[in-house]
């Protein structure tokens, strides 16, 4: 048998282990209970904050939230609904491959050309392939001509980030499609029908018109761009009648009194503040939408992600707050004059940032700082888009003033009143349009977001972001219009052919 005095020392033992452990029991509840008073303290003053600011988005823009902005949209029939017409279209390019319309070197065929040229005989071929096998396609495209107006009812999903936007890449389709009937009449020198596949084209992209996000306004800003180039296009193969100028200018005009930027912003606001409330009401828990934001939606978050929902989900009010507070500060710059907007864009989006703005972030931003878009760039895109549109419409009027004076315009004034109410203003510089003369033509241009006047030195295509070039559009002599097809560029030798 033990001895007494061992007993005893492993009776001391015990004891202090015993304490030992009852210290770590208190001291984790002590750690747990300044835990939750924190978190509840910063769930208070969260609250506070986000009661604030919804009052301050309600006084700035009354019935601002997605249910009440959907409930404001006029109602449009089936019979009208555009977007009814391309989701038919969609169905029937089920087996759609975009590899159709990529020639031999790996170019897009409606890309690869320059606007006054022909298609070489392997384009031509292409474009006739495509539209023998797309004819039913084609026909319904066509019908958009006739249906101004769509919707598409957008449902959320409850984390936002997994909302079904298909209707506006379908958009995209009637883009393409266009773009190869547009090139078919003009190889036959069918010109006549080619304004309405441009207004076809701009139909489409208004079937976006509602869409309260920013993903669709800048599907929409790209269809635009498409019906520009298909215009230029036009312009560089034939010699349009001025009655169909006219039309066209029409078309512009009536797209650029829209603001997608203000529609697009508006719409990010109001769906944010239905992914805060989903879980603010308990229907999402912040962990299960950082689980969707990495794909997984079908499983329950793992431990550590509902260990950092369970820390963050008091943030959430606070970085609300923000969020609105931020979005709101974006649904003003939308509707500043257009030449005001790129500064304030990039004052923005630095603020945002840094922190250095007069709205102060919150200690933690697990949402707004990770997934909220960046207005700059898709401001910039916006500014861009309103140019094109300028642009094209200034050219259209130099058009007709060269069809009836039998020469260029001196400059964009010499347009005014008769083909232009004004000389459009540059949203980059705030100073009026450019037009520069060639030898073949003219362009008329702006110049882009570096504000640097390059003589009218445009953009090929699609700008990019280090790309110092204007933005606008060329028009050519008559006798420089239908040219021959470029020469195909020969692979450069490398170094070790002999």
């Amino acid at each position: 048998m033990p001895s007494l005095s061992k007993v005893g020392k492993w009776r001391r033992r015990l004891q202090l282990v015993l304490w030992v452990a009852l210290g770590f029991m208190i001291l984790i509840a002590v750690g747990a209970g300044l835990t939750w008073y924190s978190l509840e303290r910063t769930a208070a003053e969260g609250k506070k904050e986000l009661a604030a600011a919804i009052a301050e988005t309600d006084a700035l823009d009354p019935r601002w939230r997605w249910e009440e902005i959907q409930e404001d949209l006029p109602p449009i029939p089936d019979s009208e609904n555009s977007m009814r017409v391309i989701s038919q279209l969609a169905d029937s390019l089920k087996d759609w491959n975009p590899a159709e319309l990529l020639l031999s070197d790996g170019n897009e065929v409606l890309e690869d050309w320059a606007a006054n040229r022909q298609l070489d005989e392997e384009g031509i071929t292409l474009i006739r392939d495509v539209r023998e096998k797309r004819e039913r396609s084609l026909a319904l495209g066509i019908s958009l001509r006739d249906y101004p107006h769509g919707r598409k009812t957008i449902e959320l999903s409850p984390d936002l980030l997994n909302t079904s936007l298909e209707h506006a890449q379908h958009c995209r389709l009637v883009y393409s499609l266009m773009g190869v009937d547009i090139e078919e009449l003009l190889s036959q020198k069918q010109v006549e029908p080619v304004p309405e596949r441009i207004r076809s084209i701009l139909h489409a992209s208004a079937a976006l018109r509602d869409d309260l996000n920013l993903v669709s306004q800048l599907v929409r800003m790209a269809g635009r761009g498409v019906a520009v180039r298909e215009t230029e296009r036009l312009l560089g193969m034939a010699e349009v009648e001025d009655s169909d100028l006219r039309h066209l200018v029409g078309y512009f005009e009536a797209e650029q009194n829209e603001n997608l930027m203000l529609t697009g912003v508006r719409g990010e606001r109001a769906g944010w503040h239905f992914v805060y409330e989903n879980i603010h009401s308990g229907r999402l828990s912040f962990a299960e939408f950082l689980a969707r934001t990495r794909g997984n939606s079908g499983s329950k978050p793992e431990l550590s992600l509902r260990v950092a929902g369970f820390l963050g989900e008091p943030t959430l009010y606070e970085d609300h707050a923000y969020m609105l507070r931020w979005i709101n500060e974006a649904w003003k710059i939308a509707q500043l004059p257009a030449p005001q907007q790129s500064s304030a864009w990039r004052r923005h989006e630095d603020d945002f940032r840094t922190g250095s703005g007069d709205i102060h972030p919150p200690r933690w931003r697990p949402i707004s700082f990770f997934f909220m878009p960046s207005f700059r760039k898709i401001g910039e895109a916006s500014l861009r888009d309103q140019s094109r549109l300028s642009c094209v419409i200034a050219a259209l009027a130099a058009e007709r003033f060269r069809l009836a004076h039998k020469r260029w315009p001196n400059d964009l004034q010499e347009l005014c009143p008769t083909y232009l109410k004004e000389v459009p203003i540059d949203p980059f510089d705030g100073k009026p349009l450019k037009l520069a003369q060639r030898d073949d033509g003219i362009v008329i241009y702006s110049v882009d977001k570096d504000g640097n006047d390059d003589g009218g030195d445009i953009h090929k295509q699609s700008p990019e972001d280090d790309d110092p070039k204007d933005l606008g559009v060329r028009l050519w002599n008559p006798d420089h219009r239908r040219l021959p097809p470029e020469p195909k560029k020969k692979d450069q030798p490398h170094d070790d052919d002999p």
